[in-house]
């Protein structure tokens, strides 16, 4: 028998169903999911259930399913002999049509992002720019108008006077010799003595007979006391005469005990009969209410002498005293 004319039925796309004679084909002979005797209910397979092209006349040999072979819609055995069915499913029949695309799936969830990749390396650094030009500077902008003076503050209340000082009571004294005075005798300390007192006094004042060697300052105080005395030599030889001033209280009206200043001694020398000069010191006293001072001088030769002349001729010139003084208060 050839095989070409044995009766094939495609049913559907991947089952074969083979019907020879009275026999089928057992279940146990078809692959899994072929159709058999199980597979075919009632009306499972009708012509409406069949796709155009599926099992048609072209495809049907030598009436292998005909009109009598189907039963109420179901494919009956047909008579198959062992070896007949087993050189049958040894060839393989023909390649069926393309069936149509099936529905495209859900799209799946996207995937989770990747990991970053590492930083590439840097590139080399560009070159450095031109600096440009300076631009010309623009026009001076006008000049803008004046403000307008503001309002003249309040003058503030002028501060209260404050009391006044103590200040200085003035006191002062100027005294004079119109007499010739020497320092005898020798190595003696002998004042220095006034007659004459040279304008108006105020605190300051002679005390005692005239000439006296006393000046009373009846304030306590501050005073600058300077002298001035013209020194002639009588004698040979050459001399010194020192002068300096003392100080003393005064009490129940008269001056007490008189006592040396300190560092106030002053010198000066001749040395030829007839020499003169003038020697001049001023001295500050501080002292307290009610004080005695003189001028005292000493030397070791009584050559010497305060001089006092009276007044010259040719020209006409004034008397010059052998002993000016002059006191007066400064604090």
């Amino acid at each position: 028998m050839d095989r070409r004319d044995i009766p094939l039925t495609f049913l559907a796309a991947g089952a074969v169903a083979l019907v020879l004679g009275a026999t089928s084909i057992a279940s146990s002979f078809l692959p899994s999911g072929s159709v058999g005797t199980a597979q075919l209910t009632d009306v499972a397979v009708t012509n409406p259930k069949l796709a155009n092209g599926s099992v048609g006349a072209l495809k049907l040999r030598g009436g292998a399913v005909t009109t009598e072979a189907i039963r109420n819609g179901t494919v009956q055995s047909v008579d198959l002999s062992w070896q007949l069915w087993r050189d049958l499913t040894a060839t393989a029949g023909q390649q069926g049509p393309q069936g149509a695309a099936g529905p495209a799936g859900v799209a799946g969830a996207p995937a989770a992002a990747g990991a970053a990749g590492s930083a590439g390396a840097a590139g080399p650094v560009g070159p450095a720019g031109l600096t440009g030009s300076t631009g010309p500077a623009g026009p001076t902008g006008a000049t803008g108008s004046t403000g307008a003076t503001g309002p003249t503050s309040a003058t503030g209340d002028t501060g209260a006077t404050g009391p006044t000082g103590p200040g200085v009571t003035p006191a002062y004294g100027a005294f004079s010799s119109s007499t010739t005075q020497q320092p005898t005798p020798a190595s003696t300390v002998i004042p220095v003595t006034y007659n004459n007192t040279d304008t108006t006094s105020a605190g300051v004042s002679l005390v005692g007979a005239t000439p006296t060697a006393s000046m009373l300052l009846a304030a306590g105080g501050v005073y600058n006391m300077q002298w001035s005395a013209q020194i002639a030599k009588t004698d040979a030889g050459t001399d010194i005469i020192d002068v300096w001033p003392q100080t003393a209280a005064f009490t129940a009206g008269a001056c007490g005990t008189y006592a040396d200043v300190v560092r106030s001694d002053s010198t000066t020398t001749l040395g030829a009969a007839g020499d003169r000069q003038i020697m001049t010191v001023n001295y500050l006293l501080t002292v307290p209410s009610n004080t005695c001072i003189r001028l005292v001088m000493s030397s070791l030769n009584v050559g010497f002498q305060l001089l006092a002349t009276g007044v010259q001729a040719g020209p006409t010139r004034p008397a010059i005293p052998s002993i000016i003084m002059t006191v007066w208060r400064i604090a």
